[in-house]
């Protein structure tokens, strides 16, 4: 590699200041000039970082694919393994990230090329490497939610409160810098084959330990309860009791009056309340009080980032296995600022859409979109 300096040290900051500014394509034009008159691993990766930056993933992949200084740099790989991927040479781009060290297999650029390489492997149906590899980029960065994401939407059993913690030191400063050797690592949570212990297990179904400070009002603490209480015999009581958002004493006398346009109509209910249609009017007024004061349990203060993801994460955890209910009452016990998000308020909708209350999920879409116009999802 030939050392820079003088008046391309001038046309190196020129094209970093470039970047910097989002002048792409100025700094792609100074980049190209500047691996002519000065060639090596640094010219090559700022002109792929403007390749990147602009989209051209083709070049990008061109520009890498048959350079010399490729494997001389993991910032490098990792960039060609992503152009591999936005071009569709999937199998090139995991090819790209697992180096081979003598008797060692080693992922180049730490949790994320860990993560990455999850994803690419879920998008070609390696669901064992898929998991594995998402676990072990969330050891090593448990702030990598998407990784998350990905295993709760695969059904993998994964604990939020287990794998959204403060990572240890030693881990943080060296591991997630570097490649990453693979024999080394395993996965922070569940036993051979996936499968998670009977603690983990029972930790899923409980109540996220949000650790702030101050008293904690006794009158709107959520607990999370199953969808269906053992030892019963009676589901689609269980389940409606579940989905009742008043207490008994807060219940109407009278039978309730549902409106049809523009008449009223007495509704008979006979027998233990159902998810049917008609059953859910019954919860109209208490499900539209509970929407406009959740998010209120724990005022105003202020959630650190690993309650935040626990939170969120066992909300979401709940929601991929459709236990509706449950994720709700946890999106709820969020503190006002987050819940009021676009990304609760629509996985909040989401669960409200596939518990069939449509009116609720409505609610919430229209306030999502308030609150967040710029927000397409959902």
């Amino acid at each position: 590699e030939i050392e820079m300096g003088g008046k391309n040290d001038d046309l190196r900051r020129a094209v970093e200041e470039s970047l910097e500014e989002h002048l792409v394509g100025n700094a792609t034009f100074l980049a190209e000039q500047l691996l002519a008159v000065s060639p090596g691993a640094e010219s090559l990766l700022l002109l792929a970082k403007c390749y990147l930056r602009s989209q051209k993933y083709r070049p990008l992949y061109t520009l890498l694919k048959y350079s010399k200084y490729l494997r001389s740099s993991d910032d490098l790989v990792y960039l060609f393994a992503l152009s591999c991927e936005q071009i569709g040479e999937i199998q090139e781009a995991i090819d790209a990230l697992v180096v081979t060290e003598g008797a060692m297999e080693r992922v180049v650029n730490g949790a994320a090329g860990l993560y990455r390489l999850g994803v690419l492997c879920r998008r070609r149906n390696m669901r064992g490497r898929a998991e594995r590899y998402l676990r072990e980029a969330l050891e090593l960065r448990p702030t990598l939610w998407d990784a998350f994401r990905h295993l709760c939407e695969m059904g993998v059993e994964v604990d939020a409160a287990e794998v959204f913690r403060v990572p240890s030191e030693e881990k943080t400063t060296t591991a997630d810098r570097g490649g990453v050797a693979l024999d080394v690592l395993t996965p922070t949570v569940g036993t051979k084959g996936g499968n998670l212990g009977k603690g983990v297990q029972r930790s899923i179904f409980q109540t996220p330990n949000l650790h702030t400070p101050g008293p904690v009002q006794q009158s709107t603490t959520t607990t999370l309860t199953p969808l269906v209480t053992p030892n019963t015999n009676n589901q689609a009581a269980t389940i409606t009791e579940n989905l009742t958002p008043m207490s008994v004493a807060d219940t109407p006398a009278g039978p309730p009056v549902v409106k049809h346009k523009g008449r009223r109509k007495a509704a008979a209910v006979k027998g233990p309340r159902t998810r049917s249609m008609k059953g859910r009017s019954l919860f109209t007024q208490g499900k539209q009080s509970q929407m406009e004061d959740s998010g209120t349990q724990h005022g105003t203060r202020e959630l650190g980032i690993y309650d935040l993801l626990v939170a969120c994460g066992q909300g979401y955890w709940l929601l991929c296995n459709y236990r509706c209910t449950e994720a709700i009452n946890v999106f709820q016990s969020l503190p006002r600022v987050n819940f009021n998000t676009a990304w609760v308020l629509c996985q909040t909708a989401r669960a409200y859409f596939e518990m069939v209350d449509y009116a609720a999920a409505r609610k919430l879409f229209l306030r999502m979109r308030k609150n967040a116009p710029h927000v397409v999802d959902g």
